[in-house]
């Protein structure tokens, strides 16, 4: 199925994943549940005989359009192009001990003076043995199991095919994905990395989530999530639809970075500082802001514990390493 609808809940009703409350208008006497009812949307089902409903009211729904893999040119080449490279990791678990089952890339051009994409130049998705079992649960998220990678290996060679040019590469979790990239093989060249969820202001823009399948949804496609080349291809043809996100994306490539180390911040204040977007990481509350922004964050600091601002430790660092370390 290429396409999907939804319709807009009724009564405020809350709905699960693969629902849509359905608008029953008043104004006809045919047959129908009570307002509000849900009906389950398969991947494998369109509701054609909803059409006539469409048709009446269509302010009511939305039509989502399947994203497919695709390369080639998004607009005229503008001459100043530079490398991209999308990036999505699908792993056996969440903790650092696990490994890589699936490499997924998508490589692009972009025009850093127009700000915007201009080309898909080649789509991957590489199967990596971990040399384990892949668990039921990650089999259930991914659809991938151990025999489909059993005996495949993703060398050197083929992450330079890649990597090649030193590409600014996007990640939808660069949180994630950079630490497992990097712990996969440490010589890989140092490039720099965004990301798409935390690097663009997604709630200035009307967005409640970050969540990738809701942004794609609220861009008017929807995609086979977690496989990891057409999760990459869903970041760029997000990209590529709202430009002023890349933008955003482009903007916070070229800012200078610092870690900001909340040196002996009292217990009492973890959750305050976890909400601000800090890390336990190495027995400190530490994160990493803009160089323009580490006043203002010392003045924070000050304000949440005594001495605060005076106690704090700023370690500049390289834009190429903002997301190598490992969240704990």
């Amino acid at each position: 199925m290429n396409f999907f609808l939804t319709a807009t809940p009724a009564n405020g009703l809350q709905l699960q994943p693969g629902e849509c409350a359905l608008p029953y208008p008043t104004t006809t006497n045919q047959s129908r549940p009570p307002l509000g009812e849900t009906m389950n949307i398969t991947k494998d089902t369109f509701p054609l005989d909803r059409i006539p409903d469409i048709q009446k009211t269509p302010e009511n729904f939305r039509l989502l359009l399947r994203l497919e893999s695709f390369t080639g040119r998004l607009c005229p080449r503008v001459g100043d192009e530079k490398p991209l490279l999308i990036l999505d990791l699908e792993t056996t678990g969440f903790n650092r001990s696990d490994k890589i089952i699936e490499f997924g890339f998508v490589r692009c051009s972009y025009s850093p003076s127009e700000k915007k994409l201009t080309s898909v130049d080649g789509v991957a998705s590489l199967y990596n043995d971990p040399g384990c079992d892949i668990s039921d649960f990650i089999t259930g998220l991914t659809g991938i199991k151990t025999g489909d990678v059993k005996g495949q290996h993703v060398t050197r060679n083929d992450l330079d095919t890649w990597t090649f040019g030193a590409p600014l590469v996007v990640a939808h979790n660069a949180g994630f994905d950079c630490p497992f990239f990097y712990e996969f093989d440490s010589t890989l060249p140092m490039m720099n990395w965004v990301c798409s969820a935390e690097d663009i202001d997604w709630k200035s823009m009307g967005m409640s989530s970050k969540c990738l399948e809701y942004l794609c949804f609220k861009h008017g496609f929807f995609y086979e999530a977690h496989r990891a080349s057409i999760d990459c291809m869903a970041v760029c043809r997000l990209l590529q639809l709202n430009q002023p996100a890349f933008e955003q994306l482009l903007d916070k490539s070229e800012w200078e970075w610092s870690t900001i180390f909340a040196r002996d911040s009292p217990f009492s204040s973890k959750d305050t500082l976890k909400a601000r977007g800090y890390n336990w990481i190495g027995g400190v509350w530490q994160k990493n802001i803009a160089r323009h922004d580490v006043e203002a964050e010392k003045k924070f600091l000050g304000e949440l514990y005594p001495a605060g601002g005076q106690l704090a430790q700023v370690r500049d660092i390289h834009k190429s390493v903002r997301y190598r370390k490992r969240k704990r």
